[in-house]
C-alpha cells in the first residue's frame, strides 16, 4: 500500500525524510531528490551511507 502525507512546512518535510530512512529496514527505494548542501543534506548523505553500508 502506498502512503502519501503531504507537508506544506519545509523543515517537517525534511524531519519526516530523515526518519523515514532511519527506519528503513531493507531497502530504500530514491527516484530523485535535488537539494542543496548544507546540515540537512549532509545528514541525510550520512543515513544513505549508513544504509548502503548494511
Amino acid at each position: 500500500m502506498t502512503q502519501l502525507q503531504l507537508f506544506n512546512q519545509v523543515p517537517a518535510y525534511y524531519a519526516a525524510f530523515q526518519a523515514a530512512l532511519d527506519a528503513a529496514r531493507q531497502q530504500i527505494h530514491l527516484a530523485a531528490f535535488a537539494f542543496d548542501d548544507g546540515q540537512v543534506a549532509r545528514r541525510i548523505g550520512h543515513i544513505l551511507a549508513q544504509k548502503a553500508a548494511i
